[in-house]
């Protein structure tokens, strides 16, 4: 009953969310792949999204059942659903029942697992194959092997790579606690298991080069190994105590407080780890070295591709084996009594922390762009059918899902050709993007709307643009919307 309880309590609020919230543009995004079925998700995924398609293909099938947002959206649920299953499984094997329900319950009320549940984006599914994964590993090298735990464990591994890269930095770590722990007949066994799964994969290992070349053509802002290591470990302070799911440049009084908590928590732990190692069972060794592997991954693809593809989104394989890392080193570490005082003194601040977390994650209840009122501004004040002008061209993709489609939205290409040319705050940072959004403003409108994101605020990224409005038109009506400007441009001379 408590685990029937944590799933209606997370599908009541994540559908609440799904249903109330607009879509930003990586779910339009998402959106554009998959709305003409999957043959065109087949071709398109790869080349356009520069991901692993699998989660792209699914869901183009998912689609043929409802198109509407709020169905894309449930697919998500329903991974986040089973991921609490899968940890609820997992933790049955190791923890008596308390430690089962604490454990899910963090899990299933996470405000980071109501976040990726309201996405059209893959990161629902990453968090479930993770658990799924490392329950097929402990399950195969540390239980009762038999032929179909192999299978699963083979079908779990290649599954996880078409669907995201990244799931493949847990295998390091499989790797390194089979050395660690001496198994070396198991090691045999695991390498052959990595040959087979990556000969299934090099149809579409063929295909990473291409996007490697893709994303890191342009302009590189700086990376550091030290500034990847921040990255990581604000990742891990968000998965241990959340606060802002994505913090502001400036800390809140919170996130300053949780910091605190969780260093003195960590020191407390690696203490007891030092002290009494030899108490840590397999399990907990096993979730060690996966929480190590992916953190060196992690830091190791800032260098490769930079930190805008490290964020926290990007690291959702590292949730569920950090969550169960730490129960373990709790239960290995302390005292049945000590572990139950902890849980009762501990349970109200992480609910506490939990729900400032939710109520935060979404300001005004909106998601970037807060393209659904934005549309209702334009209709609202729009005598004909005026042109809307989208810049960045990616963002151009959101207003398709809200504006009538009879309603120009400009441009209508190019929302995956654009990388960025010069320093942030450079008038050159955005020199081609911009040229093609100049280039798609109508010569025979006399009012066009402009809508323009965030990255206009940053020194003079928008500089061009902005010459090229002030030398043609007027600013008639302008409206700030969350992370984005809107404007209703009137030609000079009309």
């Amino acid at each position: 009953m408590a685990f029937v309880l944590l799933l209606v309590l997370h599908a009541g609020v994540a559908v609440f969310l799904a249903v109330k919230l607009n879509i930003w543009v990586d779910e339009a995004s998402t959106l554009y792949a998959t709305d003409n079925g999957l043959l065109h998700a087949i071709q398109t995924a790869v080349a356009e999204q520069k991901q692993a398609p699998l989660y792209f293909w699914i869901v183009s099938v998912w689609r043929y059942l409802s198109d509407s947002i709020l169905f894309a959206r449930l697919f998500s649920v329903v991974c986040s659903l089973g991921a609490i299953a899968a940890v609820w499984a997992l933790a049955r094997r190791y923890f008596p029942p308390v430690g089962v329900f604490m454990l899910t319950a963090f899990v299933a009320l996470h405000p980071f697992l109501f976040w990726v549940s309201t996405e059209i984006r893959v990161y629902s599914m990453v968090v479930l194959l993770s658990a799924l994964l490392c329950g097929a590993f402990l399950r195969e090298f540390f239980g009762e092997r038999s032929r179909g735990s192999t299978l699963l464990f083979a079908v779990l591994a290649a599954v996880s790579l078409y669907t995201n890269y990244y799931l493949g930095f847990l295998f390091p770590g499989f790797f390194a606690v089979l050395v660690i722990e001496r198994k070396w007949s198991e090691l045999k066994r695991f390498m052959l298991i990595m040959v087979i799964v990556g000969l299934a994969f090099l149809p579409l290992a063929l295909t990473i080069a291409t996007e490697m070349r893709a994303r890191n053509a342009g302009y590189h802002d700086p990376r550091s190994l030290i500034d990847g290591v921040k990255i990581v470990w604000n990742h891990l302070l968000t998965f241990l105590l959340p606060t802002e799911i994505y913090t502001g440049e400036t800390p809140s009084a919170m996130s300053v407080v949780r910091v605190w908590i969780v260093r003195i928590f960590l020191v407390l732990i690696a203490g007891l780890a030092i002290f009494k190692r030899s108490a840590l069972r397999p399990e907990t060794r096993v979730f060690a070295a996966v929480v190590a592997s992916v953190c060196t991954m992690l830091v190791a693809a800032n260098m490769l591709v930079g930190p805008s593809l490290i964020i926290l989104r990007h690291a959702s394989m590292l949730f569920v084996p950090v969550v169960l890392l730490f129960g373990l080193l709790i239960r290995d570490l302390l005292p049945e009594r000590g572990g139950n005082l902890l849980i009762a003194v501990a349970a109200p601040l992480v609910l506490t922390f939990f729900g400032y977390g939710v109520v935060n994650m979404y300001p005004g209840m909106v998601k970037r762009g807060d393209w659904q009122q934005a549309v209702r501004f334009i209709e609202s004040h729009e005598m004909n059918a005026r042109p809307l002008v989208v810049f960045p061209a990616f963002d151009a993709l959101v207003p398709r899902h809200y504006r009538p489609k009879e309603k120009t939205i400009l441009p209508e290409s190019g929302f995956f050709n654009f990388v960025f040319e010069a320093p942030d705050g450079s008038p050159d940072r955005f020199r081609s993007e911009i040229e093609h959004i100049i280039a798609s403003f109508p010569a025979d409108a006399d009012h066009v709307w402009l809508s323009t994101s965030d990255r206009c605020d940053s020194g003079e990224n928008c500089a061009p643009l902005q010459i090229h409005v002030e030398a043609n038109y007027t600013i008639v009506l302008e409206r700030e919307f969350y992370l984005q400007k809107l404007y209703l441009l009137k030609r000079k001379g009309q």
